[in-house]
């Protein structure tokens, strides 16, 4: 079932303190109180009091700005308080200003129309009554103040109907999603045109809820069932209007529904004066005059509620309360059928989900690909506001590799310890956190306290573990209390299973290409590897016709160390040499070990020049260390043959043929030294 019922409704913020409230009121009345009295006028010098009080209004401003865009706490109040610190703000610069009153008038008039979108319509009603108090002459405040309520009237009027507007689409699609999920009309293969199980259930219910209402005359009955996030789910209603708001869920507060759920007892009502409020869900203009709703319960749990009206005062008496109970009775057994299909309907979308899941998982051949797709899966049966997947590092760090689903792109890369928040938990004890209804804000943050997210009234952790080992943490967020129910915790876990299989084969996968690739003594990439990558950026070079030189390097007398020193120091020889030559190459360079006590330096974009300059210095910082081997220091020094790419060249034996014949021209000039091909390619046999 899909958790999210009503996109409109948000958790409420928690009451302000006792102490805040009294300075969001006393504020904007004491700067107010100040702006009357000219502190700010420019016929005389601005006092330093003047200026330290404009600083504390611009101090305050920005932090209520704060309270609603970062911290969230939004609502009517807040927007009225925020439209009130815009007009004196505007009402400061025209003081210091001094503009025309035209121009003061224009002014306002801009801001309130700005104002309009945010502001609700009493609020902006109210706010030309501070605009035209500070900079209009007493004569002209009653005309000023009437023009300026009429442009807010006309403003706030067209705002509230553009949100109206918004509001019925977004509660219109909200009514569809509810619906797919609870009607079944047809069967899921589309080729047989015969009811499905949970719609002849369906055509049941509608037909009981017709019985009901012909047995007790009533001129409408409804059954209304629980959602997880404690509102009402209209399943099925039978009336003579057809005035019926468009939302599938009722807004309990102030309506008859709540106190029938809350006080889990029937409830009559005589004379209605209000049925639109009173009952939720006629939209307007329909006299129903008597109610009558009895709950539907399973054990103290209150499970729907099922209720009749009438257009006639006084409609329903202790016989019809009688009646409707049994019918409740009957209606619960008949919920009960079609909540237990629903169910296994829910449970066979997510086998199909996870089977899906499990399917392409088999083509992800990189980690983030993974990710992406777990997180998609979480989107696709949840769709909660907030989802991230926070994985182990080398460094026992938690980094976040990705956040999806409406969340925030620039937490993505952000470490933080296992210790700190929940998910460190949630990662070292491998066990499943779930809060359903909001939690302490003084216990640990969701990540970290560097690593900041909004509060959620639902989170859920899943730890990301295979064979053993942990690899990272699954979180999902909502705004809404109860939003993942038992079904929805499930999948997840059994998600976070299978992602957390592929991550253990991708990690393991990775670590064999790596080892495939490297030469396991020194850590330089081997000569396949080598020899394929130097492939590839000759043909770059060519394509791009940029120069390009190799470095091959030999330890001379290496197998004299060898025998004087043991195969140990020759090994520790190799590893020192490697480290240095990658210590020394560029960023964009390629070190390979070639073969034995051979090495290879692919040098891209670089010309013969620049080759010789970075040889030479290879050769003087191998020739410099001092490798301490059982008291001994051993003598390391290289002999170096560097060749340039030439057109002619076709793949890299020939680049390779010319760097190795400068390499032995080099050891039969006495090793440790550097030539160039070029140097030598005169005493050289002509080739045939």
């Amino acid at each position: 079932m899909r958790q999210n019922p009503d996109p409109q409704r948000r958790a409420r913020p928690p009451a302000p303190k006792p102490g805040r409230l009294a300075l969001r009121a006393l504020a904007p009345g004491v700067y107010g109180a100040a702006l009357l009295a000219g502190v700010f006028s420019t016929r005389q010098a601005l006092h330093p009091l003047a200026l330290a009080t404009l600083a504390a209004f611009i101090g305050y401003f920005l932090w209520r700005i704060r309270s609603l865009v970062v911290r969230g706490r939004d609502g009517d109040l807040v927007r009225v308080e925020l439209g009130l610190l815009a007009v004196l703000a505007l009402a400061t610069a025209l003081e210091i200003i001094a503009p025309p009153q035209a121009w003061a008038t224009a002014a306002y008039g801009v801001l309130l129309v700005g104002l309009a979108a945010a502001v609700p319509f009493p609020g902006i009603l109210a706010l030309p009554l501070a605009a035209a108090v500070p900079w209009t002459p007493w004569g002209e405040w009653a005309a000023r103040t009437v023009q300026l309520e009429f442009l807010a009237a006309a403003a706030g009027l067209l705002a509230w109907l553009e949100h109206s507007r918004r509001r019925k689409l977004q509660l219109a699609l909200s009514k569809i999603d509810l619906d797919t999920e609870h009607l079944d009309a047809q069967n899921r293969s589309g080729g047989d045109r015969r009811q499905s199980p949970l719609a002849q259930l369906d055509s049941v219910l509608y037909a009981y809820l017709a019985e009901v209402k012909a047995d007790t005359g009533a001129h409408g009955a409804v059954l209304a069932v629980t959602v997880p996030n404690g509102g009402l789910y209209v399943r099925e209603l039978v009336s003579d209007s057809h005035n019926i708001r468009g939302e599938g869920v009722l807004d309990l507060k102030g309506t008859a529904f709540q106190w029938i759920v809350e006080n889990r007892k029937p409830l009559g009502i005589h004379s209605i004066r209000d049925s639109a409020g009173r009952l939720g869900y006629y939209a307007g203009g329909v006299a129903v005059r008597s109610f009558l709703g009895v709950p539907l319960l399973e054990g103290e749990e209150v499970k729907g509620v099922l209720a009749v009206d009438s257009l006639l005062e006084n409609a329903f008496n202790e016989s019809h309360q009688g009646m409707l109970r049994s019918a409740a009775n009957q209606g619960a057994t008949i919920l009960s059928q079609i909540q237990q299909l629903e169910r296994v309907r829910r449970e066979a979308r997510d086998f199909e989900h996870l089977y899906e899941f499990t399917k392409r998982l088999g083509t992800c051949d990189a980690v983030p690909d993974l990710i992406d797709l777990l997180l998609a899966a979480v989107a696709e049966r949840l769709s909660p506001e907030f989802c991230a997947v926070a994985l182990l590092d080398t460094e026992n760090q938690l980094t976040l590799r990705a956040v999806g689903h409406r969340g925030r792109a620039e937490l993505v890369g952000k470490t933080f310890s296992p210790h700190d928040g929940l998910a460190g938990w949630v990662l070292s004890s491998r066990q499943y956190l779930h809060y359903a209804e909001g939690r302490d804000r003084a216990r640990r943050p969701l990540f970290s306290k560097d690593v900041k997210v909004d509060d959620f009234q639902s989170l859920l952790l899943h730890p990301l573990e295979a064979h053993g080992e942990s690899l990272g943490v699954l979180c999902v967020a909502s705004g809404l209390p109860r939003s993942f129910d038992p079904p929805a915790v499930k999948f997840c876990e059994v998600l976070a299973q299978q992602g957390a299989q592929g991550l253990l084969q991708l990690r393991t996968l990775e670590q064999l290409r790596a080892l495939a690739a490297t030469d396991g003594l020194t850590g330089l990439t081997n000569r396949r590897v080598f020899l394929e990558t130097t492939a590839a950026e000759i043909a770059r070079c060519h394509r791009y016709e940029q120069p390009l030189s190799l470095l091959l390097l030999d330890v001379d007398f290496f197998k004299k160390i060898n025998d004087s020193y043991g195969h140990p120091a020759g090994d520790e020889v190799l590893r020192r040499v490697s480290a240095t030559l990658a210590a020394l190459a560029r960023e964009t360079d390629r070190v390979g070990r070639y073969g034995g006590e051979e090495f290879a330096v692919l040098l891209p974009s670089t010309d013969d020049a620049g080759a010789a300059a970075l040889a030479e210095r290879m050769r003087a910082g191998i020739a410099a260390l001092e490798i301490r081997w059982e008291k001994h220091t051993l003598p390391v020094r290289v002999s170096v043959g560097r060749a340039c790419l030439r057109s002619t060249d076709q793949g890299p034996d020939p680049l390779l043929s010319r760097a190795d014949q400068a390499l032995y021209a080099a050891k039969e000039r006495g090793r440790n030294r550097v030539v160039a091909f070029d140097e030598i390619q005169a005493y050289l046999p002509a080739q045939p």
